[in-house]
């Protein structure tokens, strides 16, 4: 019986140790907010958190209907519908907090609100492949971030133009470092920035002062 006993108890203990471990992307997001570990690099960015959400025709039919209600609500939301509407899902995995996400693949913004519904989107041109004068790739860095300042109409850039500085970033929003979302008279359907993220100075007012707030969720995807 003994012998029995201890045969189990190692056929148990080997199946717990080889067994596959995995995390929830909750989990490896909390890990990557508390600067312990970073995203791995199966783990696309643009699945881990801005995925379409999948749904049965019930729940869809649902989910339309109330979301209809709420985008017809101008006290609470209102869904501003753009050309660029199309680039982006029109409801991505709930992120419980609203949420900027950029995609310089399709160079659009989009505004989602706390359910992960699409309020806004509009054309944003994101950092180079590759700047002259600085004689590097510029991209904006992927990644989640939040919104850590808001600036005015008079925002301006400290770095460029190089030497000088000075190069207009209206209603600027820092979210990692010196890289911002901004108005620009310069967005194109292209990424053409040395990092930020340009968009319509009109969008940029709207998201300023209609959406974002210091705290805000960036997610860049990949490009």
């Amino acid at each position: 019986m003994t012998k029995i006993r201890l045969s189990i108890i190692l056929a148990v203990s080997s199946l717990m140790l080889y067994a596959p471990t995995s995390f929830p992307d909750e989990i490896i997001y909390e890990y990557n907010e508390s600067g312990g570990y970073g995203y791995p690099e199966d783990n696309d960015i643009n699945n881990a958190f801005v995925e379409p959400a999948q749904m049965d025709d019930e729940q869809g039919d649902y989910l339309e209907e109330n979301d209809q209600v709420e985008r017809n609500n101008h006290h609470v939301e209102q869904h501003y519908a753009t050309q660029y509407d199309a680039r982006l899902p029109e409801k991505i995995l709930d992120q419980g907090e609203k949420t900027i996400v950029i995609d310089p693949r399709v160079h659009a913004w989009g505004a989602y609100n706390s359910r992960g519904i699409l309020l806004r989107a509009g054309l944003a041109s994101a950092g180079s492949k590759w700047c002259e004068d600085l004689g590097r790739p510029c991209r904006t860095k992927v990644g989640v971030f939040r919104i850590n300042s808001l600036g005015k109409q008079d925002c301006v850039s400290s770095r460029y133009p190089l030497d000088v500085g000075g190069a207009p970033m209206p209603y600027c929003m820092y979210f990692n470092g010196s890289q911002a979302l901004h108005g620009s008279n310069e967005v194109r359907d292209a990424n053409i920035s040395h990092g930020c993220v340009r968009v319509s100075i009109q969008d940029a007012e709207w998201l300023r002062y209609d959406f974002a707030e210091v705290g805000t969720k960036v997610i860049i995807k990949s490009y």
